[in-house]
This record gives structure tokens, sequence and C-alpha cells, in this order.
């Protein structure tokens, strides 16, 4: 199996994968301090920027240990382990929806984004 997985073929998309995350990171917080007020007074979209920001972060810190050389094992639990914790962030909108749903579509808020995001991270827990 000489084609198997090969990781060094990959580290130039996680590098720009890492470095364009990270970008995104810095443009969302000034995109959310220049509209704090708004942010503040919707109930829905005072999560958005966190979730979005914790997503980024989640997605920076994979490619950051995709690029570090460690064996794949333990590579492997450090992954489903990010996944799993990122997991809880969809789970927790998923919970605000069920709770009050006319506030939460009143307030721009979709069941479908959540479950996006929920079934990609259990899609990294099973890669």
């Amino acid at each position: 199996m000489e084609n198997a997985y090969q990781p060094e073929l990959w580290r130039d998309m996680f590098v720009v994968l890492g470095s364009s995350a990270a970008a995104l990171i810095g443009l969302l917080f000034i995109a959310t301090s220049l509209h704090l007020n708004e942010i503040v007074n919707n109930p829905i979209s005072h999560r958005r920027p966190l979730n979005n920001t914790c997503y980024l972060l989640i997605l920076l810190i994979e490619a950051l240990l995709l690029l570090i050389p460690q064996p794949m094992p333990i590579l492997g639990a450090e992954l489903i382990c990010i996944n799993l914790l990122g997991l809880w962030l969809p789970l927790n909108a998923v919970s605000i929806f069920f709770k009050d749903k006319e506030r939460y579509r009143h307030a721009g808020g979709r069941i479908h984004r959540p479950m996006i995001f929920i079934v990609s991270s259990l899609v990294g827990v099973q890669l």
C-alpha cells in the first residue's frame, strides 16, 4: 500500500486552512466589535459570533495538530476529542430552538444550521 494516506502531501492545504481560519477570526472580532449594539439587542444573534469564533478556533487547532509531526493514533485521539467538544455548540443551539421555537425563528435562527455542524462534527469523529 504505497499510496496509503500520506499527510506530508496535505501539508500545504493545512497551512492555508489554518492561516485562513486565523484571519477570519480576526475579521469576525472586528465585525463583532463594530456591530456590538445590534448583536447584544438580538437574543439569538448574540450567540452567533461566539459560535462562529469557536468553530474557526476548532478549525485552526485541527490544522495545527495536523501540521505537528506525531503518531497517527495520538493525532486521531486529539481530533476525536476536539470534534466531540465542538459538538457541544450546535447541540446547545438545538436545545435553545426546542425551548422557544417562536423566538428562535423570529430572531432569524434556523434549525438546519446547527444540524449541518452536528453532522460535520460527527463526520470528524467518525473519520
